[in-house]
């Protein structure tokens, strides 16, 4: 800046400085006036010099104080530099830490989650439980009301008997009192008749055979009585036993001390009659007739039952079902449990297999019943009938039926037990 007004200034200067120039022309007066205006130009010049050099020292100082305050600014640019970093640093890790603190409430809230679903699986599990109790504990009543009928009788035939053993006993006593007497006769003749030895001898041996005779009674009549009661007991264990229907089976198990009562054909309603019974029945072998004809106008139909699809076995459909009817001698209650191929604790399995009865969209009512997991077939009853009672695998459907435990779709066992 200060070069370039010294610059105009000179060439300023040069312009005057030529028009002053004197010639030989020039008047005295007019080299008076000349010379006045070359002193004030030189005092201009001066005083120009005077500013530029002033104004040199001012831009001087203002550059240094510039560089100074540029210093200033760096210095203070660099120590706010690092104040920023150190809060972007601390920003930084405050977001780890918040980012660190979501993802241990998400895992926290995940752990609740799952505890929230295992205390709800647990519920349901008491629930069932408590269930099933409630169905033990009526079913123990109903055991209990039977035995208690039991027992009762028991007791009258233990009265009946005590009432004979009582007679026994009063007999016995009759005959020790003839005992006492004929050792009293024996005691009176060896003390008046002492003479008479040989008759003494002769009675004397009367009365042994009579006393043998008399525990030959006795013994007679304990074995009698014992004889009666192991027929009490005999009969009372007899009364015990139940029955079941195997379906898809003609013999029943060899396990728990099981009978076969006799084996047949499954039959029912048709899968597709309004009017047809619900329950499905298991037919002799050999049926008795009364009559060869029904009285006419509407009648009731039982026809023979099939599977209608290869699930059970891989050649099962359209094969006739066998069933056999079992009585367990030593047990009074037999149930069907759905979805379980196992029994609950206490109790004994008979069979187990797959839950079956008609299909959803036929006519037909049905009702659910067990199929033996390894089924046989009524020999020679392959083909289909298109009319008979007709068994499907039962699947489970989640909605009102809670999945899980349940599964949509699954096939449901079932498993057959008594106690």
């Amino acid at each position: 800046m200060a070069t370039f007004i010294f610059l105009f200034c000179f060439l300023l200067f040069t312009q005057n400085m030529n028009a002053f120039l004197l010639d030989d022309k020039t008047t005295p007066s007019q080299n008076v006036v000349a010379a006045q205006q070359y002193s004030t130009l030189m005092g201009l010049l001066t005083d120009e010099m005077k500013a530029r050099k002033h104004l040199e020292e001012v831009v001087t100082q203002l550059n240094t104080e510039v560089i100074s305050k540029t210093l200033n600014i760096t210095n203070n640019l660099g120590q706010a530099n690092l104040v920023i970093a150190d809060l972007q640093t601390k920003l930084q890790n405050m977001e780890i830490k918040l980012e660190q603190s979501a993802q241990q409430q998400k895992m926290e809230n995940a752990a609740l989650l799952q505890s929230v679903s295992s205390l709800q699986k647990v519920n349901s599990i008491i629930q069932q439980n408590y269930s099933f109790i409630q169905q033990n504990y009526t079913m123990l009543l109903q055991n209990y009301s039977t035995l208690k009928v039991e027992h009762d009788n028991f007791k009258n035939k233990l009265v009946t008997h005590e009432n004979k053993s009582a007679e026994m006993a009063t007999e016995i006593t009759a005959f020790k009192t003839d005992i006492q007497t004929l050792k009293h006769q024996v005691l009176t003749l060896t003390t008046n008749q002492s003479t008479r030895g040989q008759d003494f001898l002769a009675l004397y041996n009367q009365t042994l055979e009579f006393r043998s005779d008399i525990a030959s009674d006795i013994l007679n009549l304990s074995s009698q009585y014992n004889d009666s009661v192991d027929e009490l007991f005999n009969h009372l264990q007899n009364a015990h036993g139940t029955t079941y229907v195997r379906w898809s089976r003609k013999q029943c198990p060899d396990e728990n001390n099981t009978e076969l009562v006799y084996s047949g054909y499954t039959g029912g309603g048709s899968y597709n009659d309004y009017g047809a019974a619900p329950e499905p029945v298991c037919l002799p072998l050999h049926p008795d007739f009364n009559k060869t004809s029904g009285g006419g106008g509407d009648y009731a139909i039982i026809h023979g039952a099939e599977f209608d699809s290869n699930f059970f076995a891989s050649n099962s459909a359209h094969q006739d079902i066998p069933c056999a009817v079992c009585r367990v001698k030593q047990a009074s209650s037999v149930i069907m449990i759905p979805g379980k191929n196992m029994c609950y604790t206490g109790w004994n399995l008979e069979y187990n297999g797959y839950l079956a009865t008609n299909a959803y969209n036929e006519h037909g009512a049905s009702s659910y019943i067990c199929i033996d997991i390894q089924p046989e077939y009524v020999t020679g009853g392959s083909s289909w009938k298109h009319d008979g009672k007709l068994f499907y695998e039962v699947v489970a459907k989640c909605g009102s039926l809670q999945c899980p435990p349940y599964h949509n779709d699954y096939p449901m066992t079932c498993v057959v037990c008594s106690k």
